[in-house]
């Protein structure tokens, strides 16, 4: 009984400490994390529309491109008239 026991335990702690192992992104030896950001439309009218971007301010989708950043999710708020969120990353 105490053999499955001790096999119970330690296949569980292998199956925790895999678990935690790949729980979050990882960086690769000499990479490093992009910033990202967030952006809100309060009345999306097209590519000319003015988003306001945490880390680079009042934008339209081009000068978010211009500034080196990436659109990397674009989503309309659900039961607004016409408020789109962005989520932004720096490009490479």
């Amino acid at each position: 009984m105490k053999s499955y026991a001790l096999t119970a335990v330690i296949m569980l702690t292998a199956i925790c400490a895999a678990a935690v192992a790949s729980e979050g992104p990882t960086v690769a030896q000499g990479q490093t994390f992009r910033k990202g950001g967030f952006c809100i439309c309060n009345a999306f009218l097209g590519a000319d529309s003015v988003f306001s971007c945490e880390h680079i301010g009042k934008v339209t989708i081009r000068d978010i491109y211009a500034r080196g950043w990436r659109i990397a999710h674009m989503q309309d708020v659900k039961n607004t008239a016409g408020v789109v969120e962005l989520v932004i990353e720096e490009q490479r």
